[in-house]
Order: structure tokens, then C-alpha cells, then sequence
């Protein structure tokens, strides 16, 4: 009875040791390479060595990166404009002209006292020069007192004083600067992006906007999870709904240093 016992425990032994061998066979032939996998049925992906890219997916706008508002502080109505929507124009170039018929009489008004003014101004200084010069002599001399004297000199420097600093010329002055900034000039090389000048209309608030389409930039905003990963310098890729799935490449070019500011702080 215990020999039996013995006979069975050995030939379960060794049927379990059967079985754990062909379990080592399946095991093998399912791990073989090859075509052993698909022999076993079973699913596989053959692994590869690749690049991994940590991207950041952002929205933006585009703008110019250099722009300007063109304006007048001046009170004249809008008489002539001469460029349209998405003209090209260089600094210096007319962009309109405003009306200044009032303005024209006013220069010629200041013109005409200006002038007399100067005449007048000018012979009131020559003679206290030469009332000067002559007292200066006759004090020297001992033929006048020192009163009468720095009486003569004083009225001189008057007189001086107002032909070197004549304020009817300065006003002169300031009304033909206005005149020429009556031309609405561009004040750089670009591109009529804005007209918001109307003919007839005044002259308030910006009339044009000129921007360089030539460099272009997108500002957008940047998650606080984001912030660490972004440099200035990294190259970027950029798509835009208006040209589909056409690519272009830029580059980081700045990050603020403060987080973008909302109405509580």
C-alpha cells in the first residue's frame, strides 16, 4: 500500500512537470521571433527607436510687428483723402489733406503783422542802439550824468530784448506749422490696413492706420502648466484657419515677465 502510494506521487510529479513543460514550450514558441506570434494568434507591435516631441498647442493673433495711428489735434474738416484700403505707401507719402481756407487767411493776417511788427521793432532797436552809443560817449566824456546815461543804456536792452524775441513772428510761426501739418503724411514704409477719415467729416480720432505686413508677429497667451516649457529661440509651427493645412515656421521671440492681467488683479 505505501509502495503505491509512493508510485502515484511520482507519476503525479511527473505529470505536473509535463505539464509545466509544454506551458514553456507554448510560452517560447508565442515570444519566438518571427512568425511565431501570429502562428499563436496572439496581437503584437515591433518596437522601434523614435524622437519624442513635448509640444504646446496655442491659440493666437496676428499682427504687424510695427504699426502706427495716424492722427491730427487739428480742428479742420477732412477736405481730400488720397489713399484706399490696403494702398502701399513710404513715410512722407499724402494721405490726406485737410480743409484750411480759414487757416490760409490766418497766416496771411500774421504774415502782414508780422512784418509790420518786425519794421517797427527793428527801428524802435536801431535808434536806442545809437541813443546808447551816443550816451556812452557823452558819459565818458563827462558831458551827461550817470543817470541820463543808464537811462539811455536801459532802453536799449528794451529794445533789444524785443527785436531778438519778437511774438508776432512765433505766431506766425505756429500757424505755418499747422498749415503743413494740415497734410496727413504716413509716417512710415507699410500698408493702409485702416481709413476711418471721411470727406467733409472733422478730422478726430485716428484717420488711418499704417502697418509693416512685412514682419509679422502672434501674440497669445500661455497656460501656467506651459510657462516652463516655452524659451525664447525654440522654433515653432504655425497654421492658420485661411491657408488650411499650408505650414509656416517661426520662432519664439519673447515672454513677458508678469502673467496677463484681468480685471481683479
Amino acid at each position: 500500500m505505501k509502495q503505491a502510494k509512493q508510485f502515484l506521487l511520482k507519476h503525479k510529479k511527473a505529470s505536473i512537470m509535463v505539464a509545466l513543460l509544454v506551458l514553456a514550450v507554448v510560452a517560447v514558441l508565442a515570444l519566438k521571433p518571427g512568425g511565431s506570434q501570429e502562428e499563436a494568434g496572439l496581437a503584437y507591435t515591433t518596437l522601434a527607436k523614435t524622437d519624442l516631441t513635448d509640444s504646446v498647442n496655442v491659440t493666437g493673433t496676428i499682427e504687424s510687428k510695427q504699426s502706427e495711428n495716424v492722427f491730427t489735434t487739428l480742428p479742420y474738416p477732412v477736405q481730400f483723402i488720397a489713399v484706399e484700403l490696403g494702398d502701399q505707401v513710404k513715410a512722407g507719402d499724402l494721405l490726406a489733406r485737410l480743409d484750411t481756407s480759414t487757416l490760409s487767411k490766418d497766416v496771411e493776417q500774421a504774415r502782414y503783422t508780422a512784418n509790420a511788427s518786425a519794421s517797427s521793432t527793428r527801428t524802435q532797436y536801431e535808434t536806442a542802439k545809437t541813443s546808447y552809443e551816443n550816451s556812452k560817449a557823452l558819459y565818458e566824456a563827462g558831458a551827461i550824468s550817470r543817470s541820463d546815461f543808464l537811462a539811455a543804456e536801459n532802453s536799449y536792452l528794451i529794445a533789444k530784448a524785443n527785436y531778438e524775441n519778437q511774438s508776432a513772428g512765433s505766431a506766425l510761426s505756429k500757424l505755418e506749422q499747422q498749415l503743413s501739418d494740415a497734410q496727413i503724411k504716413a509716417p512710415m514704409d507699410g500698408v493702409v490696413t485702416m481709413v476711418n477719415a471721411t470727406e467733409g467729416s472733422p478730422a478726430s480720432g485716428v484717420l488711418f492706420v499704417v502697418e509693416d505686413l512685412s514682419q509679422l508677429v502672434i501674440k497669445t497667451a500661455i497656460k501656467e502648466f506651459d510657462v516652463g516649457t516655452v524659451k525664447p529661440g525654440e522654433q515653432l509651427t504655425i497654421k492658420t484657419d485661411s491657408t488650411g493645412d499650408q505650414v509656416f515656421h517661426g520662432v519664439v521671440e519673447s515672454i513677458s515677465p508678469a502673467a496677463k492681467k484681468g480685471a481683479t488683479g
